[in-house]
Parts: C-alpha cells; sequence; structure tokens
C-alpha cells in the first residue's frame, strides 16, 4: 500500500517507498529462515530452491509483462520502439540496473517498477551459495557477525561511490547498494534461529506492546524526512528503515498480541498481503496505461486504476499463482514420499 500510494500520488509526502524497504526485509528473513530450517533437516537442494523460486514470481510475472504489451501495442501507444529493450531487461531481472544508470539507457514507462525484483532475484542467485558456505564453516554467531559486517561494508560503499560522485539513481537501484536491506532480514532469521538471542529479542519487545506499530506509523514519516534531507537516506538513511523494518516484522513474527500484528491479522489485511505480490506488478502498468491512452490521472482515473489494479492482482493470485503452488506443493510431496520396496523374495 505505500508503494501504491506513492506511485499513485507522488504530490503527498508519503515517503511512501519504504514499502520496498519492508519487502527487502521481510524477502531476506523468510528466505534465509527457509533454507536454515532444511539445512538443519539435511534436506536443502539448490535445483529445488531454484525453481520453487521460479515457479512462485515468474509466472505471474511474465503474464503482466504479456497483457501490459499486448495493450500497448493494440492501442498504438507510446513507446513502442522501446517496448522489445525494456522487456529484456525485465525479463533477465537487470532493470535494476537500467535505472541505476538511468542516463544511459533511459527508463522505462510501463515496466520501471520491476527494478526491486531484479535486485530480489540477484539475491536468489548469489545468498544461498553464500549461506550454505558460512553454514557449514561458521557457528552460528560467527555467521551472524559476518552478516552484520556486511551491511557495515556496504553502508561504508554507498558513501565512497556516492562521495565519488554516483548519482542518487545509481545508489538507490543498485544491487551492491541496497542489498543491506536484504542482509537485514538474513541477519534477523540467524539471529532468531539461535534460542538465546531470540528470547532476548522477543522479551524485549513483548515489554514495548505499543513499538511495532509506531514504527510502522513512522516510517514513511521517516522515509519522508530523510528524503528531504537528500544525503541522508543514500549514506544510512536505508541501514535505518531496515533497521525500524526488521523489529516489525519479529514484532507481529512472535508477539501476535502486539498492535501492529493485531493490526495485520485484521481479514482486509491479510487479503490485501496475499495478493500483493499482484499488486505491486500491476498498479504501475495500469496507471502509465491510464496516462499513455490519454484517459487521463485525475483522482477518478486513479481510483478506477486502483480498482483495477485490485482486480487483476487477484485473479493472478487464485487463478495463477495459487493453483501453481499447490501443483508444486503436491510435486514435492510426491518427491518425498518414499517408494515402496517389494518385500525379499516376494517376486519369486
Amino acid at each position: 500500500l505505500f508503494v501504491v500510494l506513492f506511485h499513485f500520488w507522488r504530490g503527498l509526502p508519503t515517503g511512501g517507498y519504504v514499502g520496498v524497504d519492508i519487502f527487502f526485509v521481510l524477502s531476506g528473513y523468510l528466505i534465509t529462515s527457509l533454507m536454515i530450517g532444511e539445512l538443519e533437516a539435511g534436506a536443502f537442494q539448490f535445483g529445488a530452491f531454484f525453481l520453487r523460486r521460479t515457479i512462485r514470481l515468474a509466472p505471474a510475472l511474465w503474464v503482466m509483462v504479456a497483457g501490459t504489451s499486448l495493450v500497448v501495442m493494440a492501442l498504438s501507444l507510446d513507446p513502442q520502439r522501446e517496448l522489445p529493450g525494456d522487456i529484456a531487461f525485465v525479463l533477465t531481472y537487470t532493470s535494476n540496473w537500467k535505472r541505476a544508470f538511468i542516463e544511459r539507457f533511459g527508463d522505462s514507462r510501463y515496466f520501471c517498477h520491476t527494478w526491486s525484483l531484479g535486485i530480489e532475484e540477484q539475491f536468489y542467485l548469489s545468498w544461498p551459495f553464500l549461506l550454505v558456505a558460512g553454514f557449514s564453516r561458521l557457528s552460528r554467531p560467527n555467521l551472524l557477525k559476518a552478516i552484520l559486517a556486511a551491511i557495515a561494508i556496504v553502508t561504508l560503499w554507498r558513501w565512497l561511490i556516492l562521495a565519488d560522485g554516483a548519482t542518487t539513481f545509481r545508489i538507490y537501484h543498485g544491487f551492491d547498494t541496497r542489498i543491506d536491506e536484504l542482509l537485514f532480514g538474513c541477519a534477523l532469521a540467524v539471529a532468531l534461529s539461535m534460542p538465546s538471542y531470540r528470547a532476548i529479542v522477543v522479551d524485549w519487545l513483548k515489554a514495548q506492546p505499543a513499538l511495532s506499530a509506531t514504527l510502522l506509523a513512522a516510517l514513511p514519516i521517516l522515509g519522508a524526512y530523510m528524503d528531504s534531507e537528500g544525503v541522508a537516506l543514500p549514506i544510512f538513511g536505508y541501514t535505518l528503515l531496515a533497521l525500524f523494518s526488521a523489529l516489525v516484522i519479529v514484532d507481529c513474527r512472535f508477539n501476535p498480541a502486539s498492535l501492529a500484528a493485531r493490526i495485520l491479522s485484521k481479514q482486509p489485511m491479510v487479503f490485501l498481503g496475499s495478493i500483493s505480490y499482484g499488486v505491486y506488478l500491476w498498479h504501475l502498468p495500469i496507471l502509465a496505461l491510464f496516462i499513455a491512452s490519454g484517459a487521463g490521472s485525475g483522482l477518478a482515473q486513479k481510483g478506477l486504476a486502483f480498482l483495477l489494479t485490485l482486480a487483476m492482482a487477484s485473479a493472478s493470485h487464485y487463478g495463477l499463482e495459487r493453483p501453481l503452488l499447490r501443483w508444486s506443493g503436491a510435486r514435492r510431496a510426491k518427491a518425498a514420499t518414499p517408494r515402496l520396496q517389494p518385500a525379499p523374495g516376494a517376486l519369486a
């Protein structure tokens, strides 16, 4: 919702881009938690991991790209000449680098929001190998220290390339300059996998019942403030936003009585959460199509665009994403079921 508000009503000082910060931290946390569970059980397989990620994310993206492109061509909307190049960046999950060097490659009218998916995919292609190596060679506390050290290095790297003349677009969209938020989620998962660390964090958060709700409300305000300060956000702002996001996530996960957890567990929020991937995929192309077709971008048009976004996201979730996840789950369950072997002498 933060991101949709930010894109639909850019005149508002919402700091709505912090929705992406929360998304990065949550992704790092969920993926690392899943991998740790499988590594502890001796069940982790690289092939299965990459297949699950592909089934979960790629088909819905392909449908959005195909649907948007067909409408652009059918209505002869501008720009059509750049469309093949834009699609290539999207489907190779490199659109973040297109935006990082926007002065060289230009922007994409319909698919510019897929930059965050590029960073996610680059994370998925690198982090499993690093975690498996660290998991086998380091103790859990030392693994946590290594991740925290990497976060500090990324923060320092941002400062160095900014001082060297890097644009804020380069810093905002570069994998190397945004990976610290995903790593915050990874660090959170590693810390919470240790009972002693988990007890300390959870007990502290339970003593602050309104903290996560306050942080959740403060995130867009903090983001808007740091954005207005210019240099504050690129240097340390992303790391600070990631820290706040991590506290909200762990509080909602382990303290269901907290205010934030109770708000987010309400049925409308659960529904929006279930279709959130589709909402992110479709909201910007739909709004861009309204503008490119001459329909306008007034309040009524944006309201209609939002309703269409919910409709397309719901169709994507119930008609594509959920059936594919069910199929994938059934396939894994079948593969994990041991085959019965005939008893000795049964074939004699």
